[in-house]
C-alpha cells in the first residue's frame, strides 16, 4: 500500500476563536494515529496549533492580501504533490478549493471539499442590492465553481446529500458522506457538576434551584433565533415558569442586538444571561452548568453545538432544521419540533422543564448516541472515504 498523505486546508484558526475550527486538531491527531500523513495548511492564524504526532506538520499562509495568498497557496499544493501529497481537504472555503482544484487538474490527485448548510435559499431570496451583488462575487459564484470543479464534494449528514444535490446543483454521484466529530472526553459531564452549577448560580446572583437553560450558536440571521427565544420566554412567563429559569445565551452575531432589545421590551431581560462569545476550547465549562440545552434555529447544515450537548448528557429542545433530526437517538428525536412552530419549541421547553424524569433519560440516550460521532469513530470515516 502506498503511504496515505493528505492537506488538510483550513481558512481560519486561532486558539481564542469560539467557532468549530477549534475541533480539527483533535481529528488531525486521530488521522494521523492512523497512520495518514497529515500536512495542516491554514491561510489565516493568530496562532498555530500544536501537535504531539510528528506524522502532523503545519503551514501557515504568510501573505494576507487576497491574490498574494492564493497565489503563495497554490505554490504551497504544488510543492506538496510533488512530495506525494495526492489528496486534499478543503473545510468551507472555496477560494482555497478552487486553487487546490487547479493544481490538482493540472497535476493528478484529488480535491474534496466539505460544506453543510441550508443557506443557498435564504441567501438567494434576498432582495437585489449592493450587498446581494456582492454575496453573488464573493460567495455565490465562487462557490458554485468549487461545487462544480473539485473531485468531490463532502457533506453530512445524509439529509446534507440530498440538499447538496437537490438545491446545490452537485451530481449526488460526486457527493461523499463525513459526520462532524466531538471530543468526548471533553464534554462528559465533570463529577463536581453539582459544585459548578451551584457556584455559576450564585456568581450571577441566582437561586441556587434555577434551571439553566444552555444557547451556544452564532445569531446570524438565516438562523432566525429571534422567532424563537422571546416567544419561549414569553411562554413560560404565561405558564407561571419563567421565575425558575434562566437562559445563558453564549454567542455573537447581527441578529443578537435585536434579540436583547426585544427581551428588554417584553420585560423578561432579568431572565438571560447574554455572555457574549466563549472560546469553543472553554466551551465546556458552559455545558457542565447547563440543565436543558435550546436549539433553536431555522437554517442548519450539520450543528456541531447539538453535539458538543449531547456529549455533555443534556437532554435538547430543537428543531427540525436541517440534519439535526439525524443526530438524535429515538427518544430525542421524537421531541424535536418543526421550524415553522415556535410555540411548539416552547411548549417542548415547557414539558422539559416540567419533567426532570424525562430530560435525564434524554441526557442518557444523548451521551450514549453521540459516541458514533466520536472523533475517534470519524478519523475512520475519513480514512475509508479518502482513501478508498
Amino acid at each position: 500500500m502506498p503511504p496515505k498523505k493528505l492537506i488538510y486546508i483550513l481558512n481560519s484558526y486561532s486558539s481564542s476563536d469560539s467557532s468549530h475550527f477549534n475541533h480539527v486538531p483533535a481529528l488531525l491527531e486521530a488521522l494521523a494515529a492512523r497512520g495518514i500523513e497529515v500536512v495542516l495548511v491554514i491561510e489565516k492564524a493568530d496562532s498555530i496549533p500544536t501537535f504531539t504526532d510528528t506524522n502532523i506538520s503545519v503551514i501557515r499562509i504568510k501573505h494576507r492580501h487576497s491574490l498574494s495568498r492564493f497565489l503563495e497557496l497554490f505554490m504551497v499544493i504544488t510543492h506538496l504533490r510533488r512530495r506525494g501529497f495526492m489528496r486534499t481537504y478543503v473545510r468551507i472555503a472555496a477560494p482555497a478549493a478552487l486553487i487546490a482544484a487547479l493544481v490538482y487538474r493540472l497535476f493528478g490527485g484529488q480535491v474534496f471539499f466539505w460544506q453543510s448548510g441550508t443557506t443557498i435559499e435564504f441567501d438567494s431570496a434576498q432582495p437585489m442590492s449592493l450587498k446581494k451583488l456582492k454575496w453573488y462575487v464573493v460567495s455565490s459564484i465562487p462557490n458554485s465553481l468549487a461545487r462544480r470543479l473539485v473531485h468531490y464534494f463532502v457533506t453530512g449528514p445524509a439529509y446534507m446529500v440530498d440538499y447538496y444535490s437537490r438545491v446545490g446543483g452537485v451530481k449526488r454521484e460526486k457527493i461523499r458522506l463525513l459526520y462532524n466529530d466531538v471530543d468526548i472526553a471533553r464534554f462528559i459531564p465533570p463529577v463536581d457538576r453539582v459544585v459548578q452549577k451551584a457556584a455559576f448560580l450564585k456568581a450571577h446572583g441566582l437561586k441556587p434551584d434555577t434551571v439553566i437553560l444552555l444557547l451556544v450558536h452564532r445569531f446570524s440571521p438565516v438562523r432566525r433565533i429571534a422567532r424563537y427565544l422571546p416567544n419561549c420566554l414569553t411562554h413560560l412567563r404565561a405558564v407561571g415558569l419563567l421565575n425558575r429559569v434562566v437562559v445563558v445565551v453564549v454567542g455573537t452575531g447581527p441578529e443578537l442586538p435585536f434579540i436583547q432589545v426585544e427581551v428588554q421590551n417584553l420585560g423578561i431581560a432579568e431572565r438571560c444571561l447574554f455572555l457574549g462569545s466563549v472560546p469553543n476550547r472553554e466551551i465546556q465549562q458552559m455545558y457542565a452548568v447547563a440543565d436543558i440545552f435550546l436549539h433553536p434555529s431555522y437554517n442548519e447544515g450539520f450543528p456541531r453545538v447539538v453535539l458538543e450537548a449531547m456529549a455533555a448528557g443534556l437532554p435538547i429542545v430543537s428543531t427540525d432544521a436541517g440534519g439535526t433530526r439525524e443526530l438524535m437517538g429515538d427518544a430525542q428525536s421524537r421531541l424535536v419540533v418543526s421550524r415553522d412552530d415556535p410555540h411548539a419549541f416552547a411548549v417542548c421547553l415547557e414539558r422539559m422543564i416540567n419533567d426532570p424524569g424525562l430530560g435525564e433519560l434524554l441526557g442518557r440516550e444523548n451521551q450514549k448516541h453521540v459516541e458514533r460521532f466520536s472523533t475517534v469513530n470519524v478519523a475512520a470515516m475519513y480514512d475509508e472515504v479518502l482513501f478508498a
